[in-house]
């Protein structure tokens, strides 16, 4: 157990109003803007930035940590039905949020990870198109339209090259949902 000490400081009447006024104002105990207070001036302990955390695809992270959460009886009966309607687990759906919140990164559901799976497999049959239909044209050049052929064959390559970038994104954003990847 840690020791807890006391901080004491005489103040004036007007200030100890404006202190009141301003945890009021922020809808904080005056204990906790103290504390606040004096971990920002004195620098301890490090504030850590949530932005700063991001999951390393090539670290899986297999070890385990169990918490226990006590819920009102409607915050359970609420997040049960999040739960139900993402498609996951309880405690599946605390996992999403608690990684959502540290790497700023969406977590999907099983019905948005079905979606994009299908929007993917969509996309790549499209590039697939796209690569077949450039080579078709590199092979049966007509010479009097080699240039439009060319800027036509040119946007598609690009095209079919953003399709695959957009589809490398996607998969690993997926690949984050199904696995729990080291954060750092």
């Amino acid at each position: 157990m840690t020791t807890r000490l006391v901080v004491k400081a005489y103040v004036s009447k007007e200030e100890h109003e404006s202190w009141l006024g301003f945890c009021k104002a922020h809808k904080v105990s005056s204990s906790e803007a103290l504390r606040a207070a004096i971990r920002k001036l004195s620098g301890y302990p490090k504030a850590v930035n949530p932005n700063n955390f991001v999951a390393v695809p090539e670290q899986p992270d297999r070890a385990r940590k169990r918490i226990y959460l006590r819920l009102s009886e409607s915050e359970f009966d609420k997040v049960s039905m999040c739960a139900k309607f993402e498609g996951t687990s309880i405690t599946q759906w605390f996992v999403n949020l608690t990684r959502a919140r540290l790497t700023r990164e969406p977590q999907y559901g099983m019905n948005e990870l079905f979606v994009l799976g299908e929007s993917c497999r969509q996309l790549a049959a499209i590039g697939t198109n796209l690569n077949q239909v450039a080579k078709r044209l590199n092979s049966h050049r007509d010479p009097l339209a080699t240039y439009d052929v060319l800027i036509a064959v040119q946007e598609m390559e690009q095209l079919k090259d953003e399709i695959y970038a957009h589809l490398s994104h996607v998969r690993a954003t997926m690949l984050s949902n199904r696995e729990r990847w080291l954060l750092k």
